[in-house]
């Protein structure tokens, strides 16, 4: 079931503190708060549902309950945002609406999940943004917290809570950090187990490697997912989809990433060039070695600053840190300026697996899809799902460019519905001006039993934009939206050739 919502009208409300629908709707549970504003939103999201033809019998009374469909009174509901950052790494570090999913967008979904329930059970939205990030900050740059004020003000004993999944080691100060890491281990299940070469090798910028690599070695293939998570009976899925400098892209699957209580699990790119067996660079060179082993003990020495105490010590590595630091920049730069003089290709240029051959992180990403579906309370795995997930994807205004943490913003005008990860990747990347084969982590998900059920030839989508309402094969996008700009990693080898629609 994939519904693609496309107006020209449709954006954020700009003087609406509480998000509220402009018009009383029937159904609507708060009818004295009521917007001056028009707010498109709300009210697109209303008009998808209906168009889904959800509870459609009770469609213009008091009692229509659309997303009664996946939600029974009494559940625990989590709402899975991207929250990645408090600010946005491009020129306009202001600029939220391409960076994280927007709170106009969570208002009117909480407000249909309350419905749902009934005023019974518990509605949890929460991610584990990067490690930097201030997640009490980006509560009120975001004016999320004046959602979580709504539903504590207008509701008796319901409550809605917005938390940081990541655990007390992370940096950036959590806020109302709820839950506990629960350890999962996929085993030979997961698609790393037979990556038996590279496991020491496996790396994720700003923490201990050595961490990285014990945790997926053989058999031991674990990741750690914060309970809050694991204890849900539905997820709603609601990523930005923009561009990555690693991932290619983010969508559907790749927003469970945010899913993790510690992020010393989450390969992300496996060290050295590709002759080596690595994907953090492409070629040889001495200062990108060097860069790489700097790093290396960079972020050992940042997780040893960061648990240690205000000591003699500790002021010692605090300045051994800096120091290291700028001749790691400085090894880069001067890498960078003899490309130039040789006139080097683009891909060469590439650090940190940030290009179109990283072969680690899409493994993470499916891994964590794998776990997000089957594994239990306990962490232990099932062959039977175990919890509802649907997903609408906040493009009414997306990220292109050097997403994930320096997008620049790409005015779409869409929200995009479905029940499966795999078509809302497949969905988003031709909408994109992408070609799905170009990225492994999208073609290994949809030949995978447990993550896709038919083929990528069988997928429909619904629209109110008649053009597109047919199979996704047959829709040619890019006559009425524009291609997004590719991260420079991946330009030129991901975009949609002529006739390849």
């Amino acid at each position: 079931m994939n519904y693609l919502y496309y107006s020209d009208e449709l954006k954020y409300p700009e003087n609406n503190s509480d998000f509220s629908p402009s018009e009383s709707y029937p159904e609507y549970p708060f009818k004295k708060y009521v917007s001056s504003e028009k707010n498109y939103v709300y009210e697109a999201i209303r008009l998808m549902f209906k168009n889904l033809n959800l509870d459609i019998d009770n469609f213009g009374s008091p009692d229509w309950n659309p997303l009664g469909k996946w939600i029974k009174p009494g559940q625990r509901v989590v709402l899975k945002p991207n929250f990645v950052m408090h600010k946005n790494g491009s020129a306009n570090p202001d600029d939220l609406d391409s960076l994280v999913t927007h709170p106009s967008i969570i208002r009117c979904i909480l407000d249909y999940c309350y419905i749902a329930l009934k005023g019974k059970g518990t509605i949890i939205v929460g991610d584990a943004p990067v490690k930097d990030c201030d997640f009490k900050l980006l509560m009120q740059l975001g004016n999320y917290d004046t959602i979580e004020k709504f539903y504590k003000k207008n509701t008796k004993s319901f409550k809605v809570n917005f938390l940081d999944f990541r655990g007390p080691e992370e940096e950036g100060g959590q806020y109302k950090s709820s839950g506990k890491g629960i350890t999962v281990n996929l085993g030979s299940k997961s698609l790393f187990f037979d990556d038996k070469e590279k496991n020491k090798k496996y790396r994720i910028p700003n923490y201990n490697y050595k961490k990285v690599v014990a945790h997926h070695s053989g058999e031991i293939q674990e990741y750690m997912i914060n309970s809050e998570v694991l204890e849900a009976d539905v997820i709603i899925n609601l990523p930005k989809p923009k561009t990555h400098r690693k991932n290619g892209y983010t969508g559907a699957l790749k927003n469970f990433v945010g899913i993790n209580y510690s992020k010393e699990y989450l390969p992300h790119h496996t060290e050295g060039d590709i002759k080596s067996g690595g994907d953090e660079y492409n070629t040889f060179s001495v200062f990108k070695y060097i860069s790489s082993k700097l790093r290396l003990y960079i972020d050992i020495n940042r997780t040893i600053i960061n648990n240690g105490q205000k000591s003699n010590n500790f002021r010692f590595r605090k300045k051994l840190h800096r120091y290291m630091w700028k001749l790691y920049i400085f090894c880069l730069k001067l890498d960078k300026y003899l490309l130039r003089i040789l006139n080097q290709p683009c891909e060469n240029y590439v650090i940190e697996g940030t290009w179109y051959k990283n072969d680690t992180l899409w493994r993470t990403v499916l891994d964590l899809n794998y776990i997000i579906n089957y594994a239990k309370l306990n962490g232990s795995l099932s062959d039977l799902k175990q919890r509802t997930i649907i997903h609408i994807g906040d493009m009414i205004i997306s990220g292109e460019g050097e997403g994930p943490m320096s997008p620049e913003p790409k005015k779409q005008n869409m929200l995009l519905f479905s029940d499966n990860a795999v078509e809302f990747d497949c969905i988003l990347t031709k909408i994109m001006g992408f070609d799905y084969k170009s990225f492994k982590g999208l073609i290994n998900a949809i030949d995978s039993e447990v993550l896709f059920n038919k083929k990528y030839s069988e997928i429909t989508v619904q629209s109110n934009y008649i053009d597109w309402n047919k199979m996704l094969s047959s829709i040619n996008f890019l006559g009425t939206v524009t291609s997004f700009i590719p991260a420079k990693g991946w330009r030129g080898h991901v975009e949609i050739k002529d006739g390849n629609l």
